[in-house]
């Protein structure tokens, strides 16, 4: 989609955690919440509720893919070995995560997501846009970066 805009919320069949039992490791692995305030069913359930309902897939489904991209766009693994390391004391700029992973995958392919919390900013997610049709082939995003400007990439835990 064009102009910063995506489909969502296509049906109303909320999230129901109970689908992706089976998937809860995997998930919390790898698609944890990074906002400490929240928590990680929250965020599950607005990306399914939000995104989800828009593809066609079942629950299940829809994570499971969504996990099925992790192996081979290993963003953790290629930020690391360009010293990019999450801290809450370090704080680096679009350019520098943007640099790093386009040694990868297309730099279009990836959109920064930042939010304010307690008077600084902190990346809350990161975008690999992929195809509706085959919810894996990377497509240049359509969602612009909202991290203008240096950020924390927040530790789990810390």
């Amino acid at each position: 989609f064009s102009n910063n805009t995506w489909n969502e919320y296509c049906t109303k069949n909320t999230f129901n955690e109970t689908e992706v039992d089976s998937l809860k490791s995997e998930l919390l692995t790898n698609w944890p919440n990074l906002l400490a305030h929240q928590t990680d069913d929250s965020l599950w359930a607005h990306e399914w509720n939000k995104h989800g309902t828009c593809s066609k897939l079942t629950q299940f489904n829809y994570f499971a893919r969504t996990l099925s991209l992790h192996a081979p766009h290993d963003l953790d693994r290629w930020l690391a070995s360009g010293d990019i390391l999450p801290s809450n004391s370090r704080k680096y700029s679009v350019a520098d995560f943007l640099h790093v992973i386009g040694a990868h995958i297309p730099k279009a392919s990836v959109a920064l997501n930042c939010e304010h919390h307690r008077g600084a900013l902190y990346l809350k997610e990161l975008y690999l846009c992929v195809s509706f049709e085959d919810a894996q082939t990377l497509v240049p995003c359509t969602v612009e970066s909202t991290c203008q400007e240096e950020f924390y990439y927040p530790a789990l835990g810390q």
